[in-house]
């Protein structure tokens, strides 16, 4: 990652689009990802039946699904000629789709 405004390559542009991609383009590893990072306040909460531990679940499932809504909506979202594109100048494109 760059920290100055200096554009990226068209390397490293795809390297990061590909990552994203891996990340954070199929519900269910960020349905993994949720359920795992509910685990912890649910069973702390189960071992010290300290209330707190609850709200903290609910907030984290409520912001979980949030989070899985707009993967959703990116998802049905129609894939027009006006791509957004990278810094490098190559248009973001999305498996199977392309950017015409």
């Amino acid at each position: 990652m760059k920290f100055s405004n200096a554009p990226y390559t068209p390397a490293e542009a795809e390297i990061y689009a590909d990552l994203v991609e891996t990340l954070f383009d199929t519900t269910h590893t960020l349905v993994t990802g949720i359920l795992s990072g509910l685990l912890v306040p649910v069973v702390a909460w189960l071992y010290t039946s300290n209330r707190n531990y609850l709200v903290l679940a609910g907030l984290m499932a409520a912001l979980g699904a949030v989070r899985l809504n707009v993967l959703w909506a990116h998802q049905r979202a129609p894939f027009t000629s006006a791509a957004p594109t990278l810094r490098c100048g190559k248009p973001v494109t999305r498996p199977g789709r392309s950017a015409s």
